[in-house]
């Protein structure tokens, strides 16, 4: 670390924190967070995250605190009352463009909740929808062979469904860096699918600073094991999936399918998404450059 021009920590913040601390040159430290503000502490006391919380607010006043995108910037003020800017990511490193070679094939994001018993209820369901409605899509997972899909895979495919476990993914903003036309559950029916047939969300309770100023009706974190819908649909309505343009929500499994079909609106989808990429990047790459 001594040698390095500059520490960027993407997260946990936990982990950021105690490199922070063990820096020999903390004066070149850059937290760019794209995970959960307390992930890597859940397991500990309530007075040792309150502990970890502080070190954030302390950081802020050192080094750059950022967040990689509205929702985890949002938690982090609620959580410390301190306000840090999200500077987006932008995955440029998936840059293979969409060039779809076989029609009717959709690839299912993220593959560890498809090849799971959940997962795979919820394709038992659509595969019996698809000979109801004699849809030819072809729906697949990395996990049905390899188990791993190259970007170059991936660019290959009509469209991409993707199955949010998560209120953070890079799967989703790598889709935008490639073009690839995407839809994913809207709000309310992610959180029916999630209640009726549990796929894992991976979010937990945590502390939150005493005083700490922000959204006072509902808690920074939620247990995804209790039915609590104000505080799922206020955190996840301030992700990247349902902010940024481009994405097609569905509401029913029918509209799905229907919405896998419609190459022609396909098109039109990955020309929104390369748009709203390339304003991504050249956002990130000034917010980047003020820093220094």
């Amino acid at each position: 670390l001594s040698s390095a021009g500059v520490i960027l920590c993407a997260g946990p913040f936990a982990l950021c924190a105690a490199m922070y601390l063990s820096s020999p040159t903390p004066e070149r430290f850059l937290v760019w967070n794209c995970r959960y503000l307390l992930d890597g502490a859940g397991g500990q006391s309530h007075d040792f995250q309150l502990w970890v919380l502080g070190m954030f607010r302390s950081m802020a006043a050192a080094v750059p605190m950022l967040a990689c995108e509205g929702f985890a910037a949002a938690q982090y003020e609620v959580c410390t009352g301190s306000a840090i800017p999200a500077v987006p990511r932008t995955a440029r490193y998936s840059v293979q463009p969409w060039a779809p070679r076989s029609p009717g094939r959709i690839v299912l994001l993220r593959s560890r909740v498809w090849g799971r018993l959940p997962g795979l209820y919820i394709r038992t369901v659509l595969d019996l929808l698809r000979s109801d409605m004699d849809s030819t899509l072809s729906l697949e997972s990395p996990g049905d062979d390899s188990g791993w899909y190259t970007y170059s895979d991936l660019a290959r495919y009509t469209a991409a469904v993707l199955l949010p476990n998560d209120a953070t993914m890079y799967a989703f903003a790598e889709a935008y860096a490639m073009a690839l036309p995407i839809a994913l559950p809207a709000l309310k029916m992610l959180y029916r699918l999630h209640r009726s047939v549990p796929f894992g969300f991976m979010v937990h309770d945590f502390a939150r600073l005493p005083g700490a100023a922000g959204v006072q009706t509902v808690e920074p974190f939620w247990d995804a094991q209790k039915p609590n819908v104000t505080n799922f649909m206020t955190w996840m309505q301030q992700t990247d999936f349902y902010t940024w343009p481009g994405a097609v929500q569905f509401d029913s499994f029918s509209h799905l399918l229907v919405w896998g079909a419609d190459t022609s609106s396909h098109e039109r989808q990955s020309q929104e998404m390369a748009m709203w990429h390339r304003q991504q990047c050249e956002r990130a790459e000034a917010q980047f450059r003020a820093l220094w």
